[in-house]
């Protein structure tokens, strides 16, 4: 079966991953930067803070935030190159709360078995960030294609309806 479509949504959750990556080590490097300017500018020798402390800073900010992100990356990398990608059956149900760019939408499904797993709807890099005709709000029936490791949710594909609409 071909997974490009799959691999390309993970892929594109994967950059989205990197981009806050560097826009959160950005945020980190500013503060030593600004500090720079301003103990340039501003402050005389004695008051301006110890470079001591803002190598801290960069190296336990950068390195925390390696980790977060690291544990998001890491399983869809996984994913990507083994092409984990699963097939269930059962019900399909995503909240309606507003989306937020920093953080993955949760969408819960519960299989025909009984068991419930919760996913993640990926980031998209443009906007908006929710393809609501793919992934609609509500609960629905079908079948859900998903990334293994990471837990992306990657289609639905809703029944038909039985009623005869």
């Amino acid at each position: 079966m071909n997974f490009y479509e799959y691999t390309q949504i993970l892929r594109t959750a994967m950059y989205a991953n990197v981009r806050g990556y560097l826009i959160f080590a950005a945020l980190i490097l500013l503060v030593p930067i600004i500090d720079f300017v301003i103990g340039r500018t501003l402050l005389k020798a004695e008051k301006r803070s110890s470079k001591k402390w803002l190598i801290i800073w960069v190296i336990v900010g950068i390195s925390f935030e390696t980790f977060i992100y690291a544990d998001k990356t890491l399983p869809i990398i996984k994913d990507i190159d083994s092409e984990s990608y699963v097939c269930v059956h059962g019900e399909y149900y995503m909240y309606n709360f507003t989306y937020s760019a920093d953080r993955d939408r949760d969408i819960q499904v519960k299989l025909d078995s009984g068991e419930v797993i919760q996913m993640l709807l990926p980031k998209r890099l443009e906007f908006p960030r929710i393809d609501t005709e793919r992934f609609p709000v509500g609960r629905y029936t079908g079948t859900v294609w998903y990334a293994e490791n990471s837990h992306y949710i990657l289609e639905f594909i809703p029944d038909e309806p039985t009623d005869g609409n």
